[in-house]
């Protein structure tokens, strides 16, 4: 080969250029369209503009459609193709052609294109403007020998063998003496239309010389095109293929993302059609789509009936096991273990069978819990392509066990596709690189890839299963095997049974994306104000013997727990309406309560918690209880702590209020802390044990800029540390203060942005609460409450909402260095052996790690893709407490913040400890017909019997796994292991 390689691929792509334009035989222009925008009709031709408000848009027409036609198409965005009100395939910048040659049968059809002015990705097209409507003839030995070309120059690209480049390079040359491309200068000039590099270059000339619309030619390359096939047949031979990629068909659709739920489920559609379309057309075409939520969405159109029989063909695979690819870190365990419950119901009742891998390509990190939750769901395997984004260190392994926090293990695999990811192609340069990534050839043949355009739908394309033929025809490249999802791991499972695999015993950290834990606070706030009112309906109906199905409220909840979604990472739109259904949720889970319970005249308080509960709560009711006013309009009550599930009568009355005086000191203090408020953070010592809880000072708020690597809503940069500006209070202020508790209010301001925190501390409290008001008006900047705590000890150890994951402080390697920021749930914990020193929450779910110092993130503003994300009022609380090391107090006091005494005027059984549990810990608790279900974790890390108590009669009682499978009789007995989910049935 006398060229280098560059210079070899420029070559190829000249020839290809001349080649180009006789893809197309005939090209018939269809004009005289009718056009309906918001109910208006008009006649309209091809060039007309039409307004984008009020979409979609249709364009009609009646034709019969000629033998061996397809069509050719662009309406001014992505557009679904409807034939005689059916959904038919869909037109988008990636599938600009659609095969009509199936309905070419000599009647009349009506065509009908559903458009919206947005690309793919949710970019507003450049002009709403119908530019083409054609029908063509597509001369497909011209069209394969382009992508013959095409691959044959990947392989020469990306080959590191140098006989069979020059091998390739020969071919080609002998491949393309055997076209006679017409060279008569009017003749090639018709054609230039047609070539879009070519039109491009020539366009951008002085004099921009104008061509003619190209109406299509005939070019004979079928002799060329068979020697080119032979010849390569013989490559085959001397250079054989390499190994095997396994590949499936699919379609990433963002459920809501850069546009809102309203526009994926019109993406589902188009994006179902043209897969049904294309599975019509190729006997090798298989699709593998998760997310239940999405074939609900299309329950009632004939699409789902084409759907499940391609799914008992196999050539379809309805996967995944949960309602939506939803995130797994910021949902709690009882949402984890709903969105694989009502998924695997609904695939089991629609398709008559569970799915059986979790498939998770795009999701922004995995908690430790989620092995055990699959397993529960019967789901053996694991896949993403997430962790090949890492920015610092690769994940070791393609194949692997994932053992969860409970040891229970699933196989894990990942593939890493240089180019596009999981938006994979079959070309040979895709493949090819594919392959060579794969890092465990010893323990399997091949690696998984999928090919189609996604994040925002389409599918894969007729390119793509050109492609399929194409590649499986070159030398040296892998082979292409069609398979599914379910297909492959079932295969994989079998060929690794007796080989050692390696096991990754951990959570899954994503070394990106760690701002998604605190972006969209309001989106957080709501979703957890619900998880927790789902908690007590469902517990207080059925501590009442009320069965009610809160199944659509579940449903609605899984849903907005999408990985674009709950992490905070979608546009505005997205969140007005996420909010919304949010809200109208909580609302009907208090209907709920309100109709099925009878009225009263009695007021009951109710602790609806694991363990007993503070010795106060606040009202803005009066009751003839001992209370203090507070500084915002209520009292604070003291009471006799509450057991566990218990309610007592609290009668209306007015309070016996204690003695207040407002001291001008900023110093709190009981028997258990000594607190002292400065401008910059606060002062704490632990009068039990006699020292510091921080070194200096705690709380300091610190200002940083945000200024990410990459994405703003999305991500935190390693290096924010260098850009902080810590802030000192305006104003400190007693607000409150008399026998029962004193409140101390610290005021910050920034530019126009406030911060109010409330330090409060009550007789008998083990934990110093700080309520925080922000009226955040900052762009690309962060606000962190950090803690240096003084303790000496090497790791900490954070609330994962089914128990606690432990994770190093310092930074010795380049894994430890990347988890500078790391999620939890309710708290983190920082102990030595005999002390420790806990910050708990009520709805944030991130904080900085930094050897002793912790940074609990609390707000920040980044302006893509809502450039107003943030903007305006939060609130929420954190508290800070000492303990002995010992976890269990954690557990009370963060519980006692998350789940405070609720106040219900409604006739209720009365109860003391309705259920008693420990040391295992309720998570859900609620009927179903003549069913009780229970469930509860370990979350302490403990393994022992118990024998349950329940205030409620009942003639047996069973274990099950988390859909409902019998696993044995236990008669009230359970005997339980570290961190392990159980569900009991009560009959």
């Amino acid at each position: 080969m006398y060229h280098n390689v560059n210079h070899e691929i420029l070559r190829i792509n000249k020839m290809i250029e001349d080649i180009y334009p006789y893809q197309y035989i005939d090209i018939i222009p269809i004009s005289n369209w009718e056009f309906e925008q918001n109910g208006e009709l008009k006649n309209i031709d091809i060039g007309f503009e039409w307004k984008r408000e009020n979409f979609p848009v249709k364009f009609r027409k009646k034709f019969n459609i000629p033998k061996d036609y397809y069509g050719e198409f662009w309406f001014g965005g992505e557009t679904l193709i409807k034939i005689d009100g059916k959904a038919y395939g869909e037109i988008n910048e990636y599938h600009r052609e659609i095969d009509l040659t199936i309905i070419a049968d000599g009647e009349e059809h009506i065509f009908e294109a559903e458009t919206v002015p947005y690309n793919l990705f949710g970019s507003p097209t450049g002009k709403t403007i119908f530019e083409k409507a054609n029908f063509i003839k597509i001369n497909f030995d011209v069209r394969k020998l382009i992508r013959y070309f095409m691959g044959i120059s990947q392989i020469i690209e990306n080959a590191d063998n140098f006989a069979l480049i020059n091998e390739l390079s020969s071919l080609i040359d002998n491949t393309y003496n055997l076209i006679d491309i017409p060279r008569k200068t009017s003749d090639y000039l018709s054609t230039i239309e047609r070539s879009p590099q070519l039109y491009k270059r020539l366009s951008s000339i002085w004099s921009k010389p104008q061509f003619e619309k190209f109406t299509g030619k005939i070019l004979e390359v079928s002799s060329a095109l068979e020697y080119l096939k032979t010849e390569l047949e013989k490559l085959k031979e001397k250079y054989p293929k390499i190994g095997k990629v396994y590949v499936t068909g699919h379609a990433h659709i963002d459920y809501a993302w850069l546009w809102p739920i309203e526009e994926t489920k019109r993406k589902i559609v188009r994006t179902f059609s043209n897969a049904i379309l294309l599975a019509k057309k190729y006997p090798y075409f298989t699709f593998t789509q998760s997310s239940a939520q999405m074939y609900k969405n299309i329950e009632n159109m004939e699409l789902f009936n084409e759907i499940k029989k391609l799914e008992e063909e196999n050539r379809w695979d309805a996967n995944g096991g949960m309602w939506i690819e939803s995130d797994t870190k910021l949902p709690s365990i009882e949402s984890l273990i709903r969105q694989f419950y009502y998924a695997q119901k609904y695939f089991k009742e629609k398709f008559g069978r569970y799915s059986n891998v979790c498939w998770l390509p795009d999701v922004f990190g995995f908690s430790w819990i989620l092995p055990q939750i699959a397993k529960q769901a019967g789901i053996d395997y694991f896949f993403t392509t997430k962790l090949t984004w890492n920015e610092k260190n690769q994940f070791p392994y393609d194949i692997c066990y994932w053992r969860g926090i409970d040891g229970s293990k699933v196989i894990y695999h990942s593939f890493n596709n240089p180019k596009d990811g999981y938006n994979g192609h079959l070309d040979a340069e895709c493949t090819l690189k594919t392959f060579r990534n794969f890092r465990n050839r010893d323990i399997f043949d091949g690696t998984l890839l999928t090919y189609g355009y996604g994040d925002g739908g389409g599918g894969p394309s007729e390119d793509h299963m050109m492609d399929f033929e194409i590649t499986n025809n070159l030398p040296y490249v892998p082979k292409l095997i069609p398979t599914t999802a379910r297909q492959f791991f079932e295969l994989l499972d079998e060929k690794i049974k007796d080989k050692e695999i390696p096991i990754w015993d951990n959570e899954l950290y994503f070394e990106f994306h760690r701002a998604t834990h605190f972006t969209q606070l309001n989106m957080k706030k709501f979703h957890k104000l619900l998880e927790d009112e789902l908690y007590f309906t469902e517990y207080i109906l059925a501590a009442n013997n009320i069965d009610y199905d809160f199944s659509e409220s579940w449903e609605k909840l899984l849903t907005m727990e999408f990985h674009d979604i709950i992490p905070g990472s979608s546009i505005k739109e997205v969140y007005d309406e996420a909010e919304k259904i949010l809200k109208e949720e909580i609302e009907k889970c208090r209907e709920g309560v309100d109709k099925n319970l009878n009225d009263s005249e009695e007021y009951s308080l109710i602790n609806f918690s694991n363990y007993s509960s503070d010795k106060y709560f606040e009202s803005k009711e009066k009751f003839e209880l001992i209370a203090q006013k507070t500084y915002d309009g209520k009292y604070i009550y003291e009471i006799d702590s509450l057991p566990k599930f218990s309610n007592i009568i609290i009668r209306k009355g007015d309070p016996k209020i204690v003695n207040t005086s407002l001291e001008d000191n900023n110093i709190l203090e009981n028997e258990f802390y000594f607190v002292e408020v400065f401008a910059d953070g606060i002062k704490v010592f632990d009068k039990r044990k006699g020292r510091n809880l921080f070194q200096d000072k705690g709380n300091l708020l610190i200002l940083y800029d945000d200024v990410p690597l990459a994405w703003g809503a999305w991500d935190i940069d390693y290096n924010y540390k260098k850009f902080g500006e810590k802030l000192k209070a305006k104003d400190i202020s007693v607000v409150e203060n008399g026998e029962l508790r004193k409140v101390v209010k610290v005021l910050y301001e920034y530019e126009t942005t406030k911060v109010e925190q409330y330090i409060s501390l009550s007789i008998g409290m083990k934990r110093i609460d700080i309520k925080t008001k922000i009226d955040w008006h900052l762009r690309k900047k962060l606000l962190k409450a950090i803690f240096p705590i003084d303790i000496l000890s090497r790791y900490a150890r954070f609330d994962i909402s089914g128990g606690y994951i432990t994770r190093p402080v310092h930074k010795n390697t380049s894994y430890e260095q990347a988890m500078f920021e790391v999620y939890m749930h309710r708290w983190f914990d920082y102990s030595e052996p005999d002390f420790g020193v806990a910050i708990l929450n009520n709805e944030l779910y991130s904080t900085s790690i930094d050897n002793n110092t912790f940074g609990l993130s609390l707000i920040h503003g980044p302006i893509y893709p809502d450039i107003i994300a943030d903007k305006g009022k939060h609130e929420f609380v954190y508290s800070i407490m000492s303990h002995s090391n010992n976890i269990k107090e954690i557990y009370e006091e963060a519980e006692r913040i998350n789940k405070p005494l609720r106040i219900l005027k409604k006739d209720i059984v009365k109860t003391n400890e309705f259920l008693d549990v420990s040391p295992l810990k309720v998570i859900a608790f609620y009927k179903k017909g003549n069913r009780k279900i229970l469930r509860v974790v370990e979350v302490e890390g403990k393994r022992g019997k118990i024998d349950m108590k329940v205030k409620f009669n009942y003639t047996k009682s069973y274990l099950t796994d988390i859909l409902g499978n019998k696993i044995k009789d236990i008669n009230g007995t359970v005997e339980f292991q570290p961190f392990k989910i159980y569900t009991i049935v009560f009959e």
